[in-house]
């Protein structure tokens, strides 16, 4: 599998039109935009209403792309359907959604919206996106913004694809754990200007900088990596060390357990070292030691190890960081 297949990037009118009613719904600072205002000033009566019902349904700061995108993307035929074939069956929608493993891993509040809130939300979303289909909205995406998104395209494959970015990832990550094919939706309405691809979010914004989509694509890499296994064996041996657990109970709120707090230490050490060899990352040092309020200043020294004894190619992972652990004198 070539490096086009492995990760491709592609155009969605459907999930970019909900990233246009972020704007409609005043979220967004694109209102002023002539182009969008035409639409805004031509919306139903209905439509107006479906966007204050919205507003209410909403979690406060929070995106309708951010909370209804994952729920289309969970049904893998969506790419086939018309929009309001999408949105016209919000059951099947939210039944699908609840089966794929970012429901499992979405936080409390996130899953009772989506018991409680989506089908309300997607019914009137169908609204407004018929009312903007009578106004030719799709004409307009066609001609105005598809071309920029193709251009941006062009862009990320000619920057990301002689990287050999999945791939490399592979290396690492075999044979644990592979990335089979990684697609990602450039949408030119969404303003996300981050680009976390964790939790199977797989959409992107035109306004982005490649450097910040191959971050994130390392960071999602191992995302759902775990080392509980290889690291109960040294547990006894941290407890024994005063020094480790003083450090410890300084970044308790942030690390409930040893495990994870080792955990979380190498696997950032590891996405560090990747980032500075994709020459994405200038300043590593300054990057982790104030990565999250400085809780995880054990991943410099993870670092320091790794950047002197780089991972042999045929070596696992779990492996690998297991001797890390074992090498680096940490107190």
């Amino acid at each position: 599998m070539g490096q086009k297949e492995k990760l491709s990037f592609e155009a969605s009118y459907t999930l970019d039109i909900l990233c246009f009613i972020d704007i409609l719904l005043k979220r967004s600072p694109n209102l002023e935009d002539e182009k969008i205002k035409i639409f805004t000033d031509m919306l139903s009566t209905k439509s107006e209403k479906c966007l204050r019902k919205l507003e209410k349904s909403l979690p406060k700061r929070e995106l309708i792309q951010n909370l209804i995108i994952p729920l289309i993307v969970a049904d893998s035929e969506f790419k086939g359907l018309k929009t309001e074939e999408i949105l016209g069956n919000p059951d099947y929608l939210i039944n699908q959604f609840k089966k794929s493993s970012s429901y499992k891993k979405m936080p409390t509040k996130s899953k009772k919206f989506v018991q409680k809130e989506a089908k309300k939300v997607i019914e009137s979303l169908e609204i407004i996106v018929s009312d903007l289909e009578r106004l030719d909205f799709k004409a307009f995406w066609l001609m105005n913004q598809l071309p920029i998104i193709k251009q941006r395209i062009k862009e990320y494959q000619s920057e990301i694809y002689p990287l050999h970015l999945i791939e490399q990832l592979n290396n690492w990550t075999a044979p644990q754990f592979l990335i089979e094919k990684k697609e990602l939706f450039v949408l030119s309405f969404s303003q996300n200007n981050f680009s976390s691809l964790l939790n199977g979010t797989n959409y992107i914004s035109t306004q982005l900088h490649s450097d910040r989509i191959i971050r994130s694509l390392i960071e999602a890499a191992f995302a759902s990596y775990s080392l509980n296994k290889e690291l109960k064996p040294f547990i006894k041996t941290f407890k024994k060390n005063k020094a480790f657990i003083q450090t410890f109970k300084t970044v308790k709120k942030e690390h409930k357990k040893i495990t994870t707090y080792l955990q979380s230490n190498l696997l950032l050490a590891v996405t560090t070292y990747l980032k500075e060899q994709f020459q994405v990352l200038e300043n590593p040092h300054e990057y982790l030691s104030t990565y999250r309020r400085g809780s995880h200043k054990l991943a410099i020294l993870f670092y320091e190890h790794m950047k002197h004894s780089p991972k042999p190619e045929a070596q696992p992972l779990n492996q690998y960081l297991t001797e890390v652990l074992e090498q680096v004198d940490l107190y």
